[in-house]
């Protein structure tokens, strides 16, 4: 009992556990954002720095505010999953239990649902900070930003080439049983037949 126990509170205390890091994810997030307004401040203030140090500072701290924005935009998705798959699980019970523990079910359906819309605003929220953080890296190095695209259009093809190895392969073992089992049953039926008329031809003459 204590088992299965455990196994209906998984989901809910992995959820828990993805919403705590999430929220560490942002507290990292805005202290990035905030040393990202504030340095080039604090170093236009000396008077020892130089246009190129202000610039090289700014362009690491927004690689690693994009890094840090692909962590939470990933995050983000499997949360979405999870949530949507909880959800899919209420949904399911509620059908099947009974009055008593149907007020429960339909609260936490609509706990999760607020959740979920959440996080939708949390993500559309977090896609206009990475487009606005892509824009300020195009126009401090416009190199760097092509290299970036670069690098992930490299990456989608070769995506795209695995998949097709993949599918290849697949196509390839499916006709090459096809035809083993075509042969298979041809050799088999002309095996029966020749046997059948042996055994005919010397029983009747």
């Amino acid at each position: 009992m204590s088992l299965l126990l455990l196994l209906l509170l998984l989901p809910l205390l992995l959820l828990l556990l993805l919403l705590l890091l999430l929220l560490l994810l942002l507290l990292l997030l805005l202290l990035l954002l905030l040393l990202l307004i504030l340095l080039p401040l604090l170093l236009l203030l000396t008077t020892t720095t130089t246009t190129t140090t202000i610039t090289t500072t700014t362009t690491l701290l927004l690689l690693l505010l994009l890094l840090l924005l692909l962590l939470l935009l990933l995050l983000l998705l499997l949360l979405l999953l999870l949530l949507l798959l909880l959800l899919n699980y209420f949904n399911t019970t509620t059908t099947t239990t009974t009055t008593t523990t149907t007020t429960t079910t339909t609260t936490k359906l609509l706990l999760l649902q607020l959740l979920l819309l959440l996080l939708l605003l949390l993500l559309l929220l977090l896609l206009l900070l990475l487009l606005l953080l892509l824009l300020l890296l195009l126009l401090l190095r416009p190199q760097l930003l092509l290299l970036l695209l670069l690098l992930l259009l490299l990456l989608l093809l070769l995506l795209l080439r695995q998949q097709q190895l993949t599918t290849t392969t697949t196509t390839t073992t499916t006709t090459y049983y096809y035809y083993y089992f075509y042969y298979y049953y041809y050799y088999y039926y002309y095996f029966t037949t020749t046997t059948t008329y042996y055994y005919y031809y010397n029983f009747n003459y």
